[in-house]
């Protein structure tokens, strides 16, 4: 708990209309020291998010100090809803980068690039399942759907992760999203 917040945010729906489907989406730039350094996945079964260091030593730049050779991790950890796609967001105009149109924001929450095509669930094998999470393996498997699996340069990292869905949100309804914003020192000198 001394490295955890939380966070607890409300939606309101304030409208006249009820909605059938709801999603609540989360923008996320987590920059770990170096921003230019930094690696994102997520853990379904555990309901978070996350961005680490992508190397051993996490040095200054952009004149911000780095972290060094025990650099941190941070997370969000959804605690009363289920999160129902994860996406990176880059810095190009790419299908990965951020949507600029309500119908790429909505792609995005529904876990597709900007541009509604599919996220395939690996780097290398392009028949490979689509999925609504990317970078969803296990980070301690170099081969898996991670950004060390797909061989990734380190780089700044952004993502959409979203929450839901949420059925029949009448007007006056409220909706409750509650995060635990967890923070981990990595003390064994690596990332």
């Amino acid at each position: 708990l001394w490295h955890t917040s939380f966070l607890n945010l409300k939606y309101v729906n304030r409208s006249v209309q009820t909605y059938d489907t709801l999603l609540l989406g989360f923008y996320s730039d987590l920059d770990l020291g170096c921003s230019n350094d930094d690696y994102i996945g997520c853990d379904t079964a555990l309901a978070v998010a996350f961005s680490f260091n992508g190397d051993d030593f996490d040095e200054n730049c952009n004149g911000a100090p780095g972290h060094g050779g025990n650099s941190p991790s941070f997370g969000m950890v959804s605690l009363n809803a289920n999160m129902y796609a994860f996406g990176l967001v880059t810095n190009s105009s790419a299908p990965v980068g951020f949507p600029l149109t309500p119908s790429a924001l909505l792609h995005r929450m529904n876990g597709r690039r900007s541009d509604g095509s599919p996220i395939i669930g690996s780097c290398i094998d392009p028949l490979a399942p689509e999925t609504k999470y990317m970078y969803s393996g296990d980070v301690m498997d170099p081969t898996g759907f991670t950004e060390m699996g797909c061989a990734n340069a380190p780089a700044d990292r952004r993502f959409i992760s979203s929450y839901g869905p949420y059925f029949n949100v009448a007007p006056g309804d409220t909706i409750c999203l509650e995060l635990a914003l967890v923070f981990a020192q990595d003390t064994l000198g690596d990332n």
